[in-house]
């Protein structure tokens, strides 16, 4: 708190919030880390302090920009790129793993197509901060053969291939 309208609070996944106006609206000023911000403080002067899991430290000044860093001065956790991993494994009956990196929060969509093309599952869609994530897809409702899982977030698509057999 920096006075009685100005509080800042902290939360999962870099869930950084603040209000001006003791707490009727706040402003997302969330930042791109895996780890929670357990701790936050100012000094005199305006000079913040935020304090995360796995020694994360985010320090602002009064002109509100927000630098992130680590007790060895590294970013830790956060993926550099898109990527759409292999499913594990392949072929698979009747369940495989999917895993995906994000380098900053996007609209997810992960959906499973047949070899015509048509959707026969959509596993995600919603927003997700940047991160590593895995979802488990379960094809027993479908018939041995080829699919394919798509990945889009904004402009950004990827697609691969994977076996059922049963």
């Amino acid at each position: 708190m920096i006075d009685a309208d100005t509080i800042y609070i902290g939360g999962e996944q870099g869930a950084l919030f603040k209000t001006t106006n003791g707490g009727t609206n706040w402003i997302d000023q969330s930042v791109p880390t895996l780890e929670s911000i357990t701790a936050i403080t100012f000094a005199p002067g305006g000079q913040g302090y935020a304090i995360g899991t796995n020694s994360v430290v985010l320090t602002t000044s009064s002109s509100g920009n927000i630098t992130l860093s680590t007790s060895d001065g590294k970013v830790s956790g956060l993926p550099k790129e898109f990527i759409l991993k292999q499913n594990y494994p392949n072929p698979f009956n009747p369940s495989t793993t999917i895993r995906y990196e994000l380098p900053q929060q996007s609209d997810v969509k992960l959906k499973i197509y047949d070899m015509l093309g048509r959707e026969v599952q959509s596993l995600v869609s919603e927003r997700q901060p940047a991160g590593t994530y895995t979802v488990r897809f379960n094809g027993s409702r479908l018939s041995s053969g080829m699919y394919f899982y798509r990945l889009q977030t904004g402009s950004t698509v990827q697609t691969k291939k994977m076996l059922l057999v049963k």
